[in-house]
């Protein structure tokens, strides 16, 4: 069994600078598991456990269909928020913006082509953000309330996405480990 999701990776330069940006809040909060700069990217379809044969003869094709003839975008990396809310704050995130547009047509075409198959069906709207760091005690509302305010208008510049990648993904005892599978190439 394969756990996989389809992505779209950030630049390493942005990655980078989202992770020293955010030094501060790492130091005045507590109870948060953080992303390391290599594990973030924007996730578009998370597959879940699937037969490695599903993902060779359906997968990888369906992709391969979806993605032909889909041109490249640019993205904007910007502002911070919670899901699902200040007050239950689960996710700490960072936002994007650009051609969102696009995006969400790119989003919407690979969960309809993976439609059908026995794959993970996420039920949530889908919204373009990088998990920053997972929280798992909160810590009061004002101090989110704060950094929210601080960071609402934090500017990490734009990049350009040339690709979707199908990565695998291994839990280890100290965290994820992400392989790329395939690269599905716009033009």
């Amino acid at each position: 069994m394969v756990r996989s999701f389809i992505a779209i990776e950030v630049p390493e330069a942005i990655r980078n600078q989202i992770f020293e940006s955010f030094d501060q809040v790492r130091r005045k909060t507590s109870g948060i598991k953080w992303v390391e700069p290599a594990q973030m990217h924007l996730t578009l379809q998370f597959l879940g456990e699937a037969e490695e044969s599903l993902i060779e003869e359906e997968v990888i094709p369906r992709m391969s269909e979806a993605t032909a003839g889909e041109a490249a975008f640019q993205l904007h990396v910007t502002g911070v928020g919670l899901f699902p809310s200040v007050h239950k704050p689960r996710i700490f995130w960072v936002g994007m913006e650009g051609d969102s547009v696009r995006l969400k047509r790119i989003q919407s075409k690979v969960e309809k082509c993976l439609a059908g198959l026995p794959l993970h069906q996420d039920k949530k709207e889908f919204h373009a953000h990088l998990t920053l760091g997972r929280i798992k005690v909160p810590n009061s509302i004002g101090l989110w309330h704060k950094i929210l305010e601080e960071y609402e208008k934090i500017d990490f510049g734009s990049f350009a996405v040339e690709s979707l990648i199908l990565f695998k993904s291994e839990l280890t005892s100290s965290g994820p480990v992400y392989t790329r599978l395939k690269e599905f190439k716009l033009k």
